[in-house]
């Protein structure tokens, strides 16, 4: 839990500082810990949870500035499967599952 906490207060400073492509970096470094079986619905996974939710809607917001129709696809699809692999971590009954599952549909 530490280092996913770790990377998520670097993924803030980033953020507030517009650099979007490092703290995106960060949300992946999140994403990328194998916590143990079991693990399900702990703070560490919840934060990865909240990594995809945040990750997705920055895929989303490169394609709405995308020029290109190709690069516009390429960063949805990168959205979906992001948001989509948040819905299959989260726990059934938990706000960040309805976020996840919103934008997912929202996208599609």
């Amino acid at each position: 839990m530490d280092k996913a906490m770790a990377h998520y207060n670097k993924f803030e400073v980033l953020l507030d500082q517009n650099k979007n492509k490092e703290a995106m970096d960060e949300l992946l470094a999140i994403i990328a810990i194998d916590f143990p079986a079991g693990s399900q619905g702990t703070d560490g996974v919840m934060l990865q949870v909240e990594a995809h939710i945040y990750l997705g809607e920055m895929y989303i917001e490169q394609a709405d500035a995308a020029a290109a129709a190709k690069d516009k696809s390429t960063l949805l699809d990168k959205a979906v499967k992001t948001l989509r692999a948040g819905i299959g971590q989260a726990p059934d009954v938990d706000e960040r599952t309805y976020d996840s599952t919103s934008w997912a549909t929202h996208i599609n």
